[in-house]
């Protein structure tokens, strides 16, 4: 089933009380810099702090479908027949920044001191997404889950599957310092002319440190709101953007924040869906 109009949503809600009304609250900790993307799935408050991926993970591709360990973002048990949608988000925060969130649809560990090419992330793109097998706005992140040393490391996607399934190579990430701390995000740069990600066969490490370990992840961003200091700001994803993203069963939904100074952030949000 989907929702046709915006009279059958209001009805969804008012007459048939399909909806979730989810909060959250996030403890956040010093940024590294200004102008960089911080990961809460590490950090405490409600939901409670995720995990790193384990090492040989024994999901289908080697890594590990967020869908089956929600600990650390906000879980959607399933719904089907029917199908749930974003109607909402609001948030406050303790300083200025950018908050996305997301649905976290694979990760796998990845250790940032030994230089190479890892082949412990290889999957094959054709079905084995759990959501958006053929979405052309994926995007691939890292989150630093132990803290970097010695060396800024360097990486890049040795080989992915791009937005239209071809196999591409990315070009070089530098992490921002030594010491990049934990909780730091950052998204891989594709190869020219490339916008999405369906897999990937590769990650090198091109130059490592003696510490750090990071979740390589795939991501669906599905909403963005900026925050003035401790001002309420909430989008409408039916009116406002036309955009009524989809949630679908047994997605993990994670929060990350666009920082514009590096004092530690609290935040505070809701956010709301309709199924039908």
């Amino acid at each position: 089933m989907a929702i046709t109009s915006y009279d059958n949503l209001i009805g969804l809600i008012s007459s048939s009380g399909f909806q979730n009304n989810i909060s959250f609250f996030k403890l956040g900790i010093a940024a590294n810099a200004a102008g960089q993307w911080n990961s809460l799935w590490t950090y405490g408050g409600q939901p409670g702090p995720g995990v790193r991926a384990p090492n040989g993970a024994t999901a289908p591709s080697g890594g590990i479908y967020c869908y089956s360990h929600p600990t650390g973002g906000i879980y959607f048990s399933g719904v089907s027949p029917l199908q749930r949608y974003l109607t909402t988000f609001g948030c406050t925060a303790t300083t200025s920044c950018v908050v996305m969130i997301y649905d976290r649809l694979w990760m796998a560990n990845l250790q940032l001191t030994a230089v190479g090419v890892s082949g412990c992330v290889l999957f094959n793109p054709s079905g084995t997404l759990p959501r958006y097998p053929t979405d052309k706005g994926l995007q691939a992140w890292i989150e630093v889950t132990v803290a970097t040393a010695t060396t800024a490391p360097v990486l890049k996607l040795s080989g992915y599957y791009n937005q239209d399934n071809n196999l591409s190579v990315g070009t070089n990430l530098t992490l921002p310092a030594t010491a990049t701390p934990i909780g730091f995000m950052a998204q891989l740069p594709f190869g020219s002319g490339d916008y999405g990600v369906l897999g990937i066969t590769g990650i090198q490490l091109v130059t490592s440190g003696t510490a750090g370990a990071a979740n390589l992840m795939i991501i669906k961003p599905l909403a963005y709101i900026p925050i003035q200091p401790n001002i309420w700001n909430e989008k409408d994803l039916v009116l406002q953007f036309n955009s009524l993203p989809r949630i679908y069963d047994g997605a993990t939904l994670g929060i990350a924040y666009l920082t514009s100074i590096t004092t530690a952030t609290n935040f505070y949000g809701q956010i709301r869906t309709v199924y039908g």
